[in-house]
């Protein structure tokens, strides 16, 4: 009896098994990113359909132009011309703004805050130095603060 070969197949590594997982993977991904995609843009034009739709439901309101502290805007027509005052804007800070008014008196808006009546005393204090400050200013500015007429907001600053 003759001895029969016997034939060894050399391990191969899994190159071709591995190349088409990654390249199944790829493809999935890339459908699921197309998917996505496509999916994202539908709802944002749904949603630029839909607030096009709303701008042409909106009336549209008459405007005119109105100005105050160095800008030029639109207010409503329903809005009276003089209603919107012409202030100067001399300085908003942290603890106060001062306007002139058209008049020549001055508004003096304070920024002092109460979170609570337990603070009221903390408030009034820095409400009172918050007025002090704004009238240093504007002495600095040469503005005879005995000579205008002030008006503060709030108005409880006025007897600080």
């Amino acid at each position: 009896m003759q001895k029969q070969k016997r034939v060894q197949y050399k391990k191969q590594p899994h190159a071709r098994r591995n190349a088409l997982i990654t390249l199944s993977v790829l493809v999935v991904a890339g459908a699921g990113g197309g998917l996505y995609y496509h999916r994202h843009n539908q709802q944002i034009a749904a949603k630029r359909a839909a607030a096009r739709l709303v701008a042409s439901q909106t009336p549209s309101i008459p405007t005119h132009t109105a100005t105050s502290e160095g800008s030029t805007f639109q207010v409503p027509d329903t809005v009276p011309k003089d209603a919107v005052k012409d202030y100067k804007l001399l300085i908003d800070n942290s603890e106060f703004k001062i306007r002139e008014n058209p008049d020549g008196g001055y508004t003096i808006t304070l920024y002092a805050i109460v979170n609570n009546p337990s603070e009221y005393n903390d408030y009034t204090a820095e409400l009172k130095q918050y007025k002090q400050d704004a009238l240093t200013y504007m002495k600095q500015q040469n503005i005879e603060t005995t000579k205008v007429a002030i008006t503060y907001d709030p108005p409880e600053a006025t007897q600080l």
